[in-house]
């Protein structure tokens, strides 16, 4: 039996959907990092008498890498929200596919990305004010 692939996406509107997932997951998984580094910095702040067990910090550090989990998905410190709300306009500025996923081309061949003056990639989304 022989399957043959579209050139193009047909389903754009929810591939544009599955990515908006994916840059929510990722906005919290960062977010969720963040927060672990924070706490265990914290935690290493706290004056003890003594030096705790190896099975005691294994155990602090999951806490901490649980707690982070937590209040990343609770939505609390907003940051994961305020990413995905500034990266959001950039995903749907991109096209729906990529002129790689055409076949014959290489991800080389790619138009090169917009450069500022100094000659470094642009990272302005749209509508952002300009220097």
């Amino acid at each position: 039996m022989r399957i043959s692939h579209a050139p193009f996406p047909t389903d754009a509107p929810d591939r544009k959907e599955r990515e908006r997932q994916r840059l929510r997951e990722a906005c919290q998984a960062f977010e969720a990092q963040l927060d672990h580094y924070l706490l265990k910095s914290m935690r290493h702040t706290v004056i003890q008498a003594e030096e705790p067990e190896r099975a005691r910090e294994i155990f602090e550090d999951l806490l901490d890498e649980t707690l982070a989990g937590e209040v990343s998905r609770s939505g609390e410190f907003g940051l994961s929200g305020l990413l995905y709300r500034e990266l959001e306009p950039l995903l749907e500025a991109q096209p729906s596919f990529s002129s790689s996923d055409l076949p014959g081309r290489e991800a080389s061949e790619d138009p090169p990305v917009p450069a500022d003056a100094s000659g470094a990639p642009s990272l302005k989304h749209p509508g952002s004010p300009t220097d």
